[in-house]
């Protein structure tokens, strides 16, 4: 580990705008969740059977750099979003953005494929963070409708996918 110091809540950040902010903040999930899912690809985990323990906090990471760079994009155009959805985020970022267009693979990821979207109980409840919800509950995954297995594989194809479409957006608008 690196030994250094993280100033917290830095001049840099107070004087830049909201936009820019949220795309950094975004880029470092991306970072952590690229770090997380890349070890366990070199593991070779494709062919093993993990637990939800192992996949779902980088998927968590995931989530939130692609909720981060769509309500960055949202703020940069004036639009202050208090949602987590990200089919409805991705909707009003095409809307504002006409140019922004994600290709097929990408766009099912965050539309409507199995592993984020069709279970809510992942994405806006405490699934994706915690095995219990904020009553003390246990979260079953396979009963949400999930099934029993992620394919990491798949996850990993269609993350890289995205997150480079994305990233290209936004050199596109002068942010690199």
């Amino acid at each position: 580990m690196a030994n250094r110091e993280y100033e917290i809540w830095d001049k840099k950040g107070r004087e830049e705008k909201l936009w820019i902010q949220l795309r950094r903040f975004a880029l470092s999930y991306k970072k952590a969740f690229e770090t997380l899912i890349n070890k366990e690809v070199e593991e070779g985990s494709l062919g093993y059977n993990y637990g939800e323990e192992d996949i779902l906090p980088p998927l968590h990471l995931f989530h939130h750099y692609i909720e981060l760079s769509l309500k960055s994009l949202l703020e940069k155009a004036g639009m202050v979003i208090k949602c987590h959805d990200l089919p409805t985020l991705l909707v009003k970022v095409e809307k504002e953005y006409p140019d922004f267009k994600l290709s097929k693979l990408p766009r099912k990821l965050i539309t409507d494929n199995d592993i984020i979207n069709k279970n809510r109980l992942l994405l806006d409840l405490e699934g994706f963070r915690y095995p219990t919800t904020n009553k003390g509950e246990r979260i079953w995954i396979t009963e949400s409708g999930l099934g029993s297995y992620i394919n990491l594989g798949g996850v990993h194809i269609s993350s890289k996918r995205l997150m480079l479409e994305v990233d290209e957006y936004f050199q596109k608008i002068g942010f690199r």
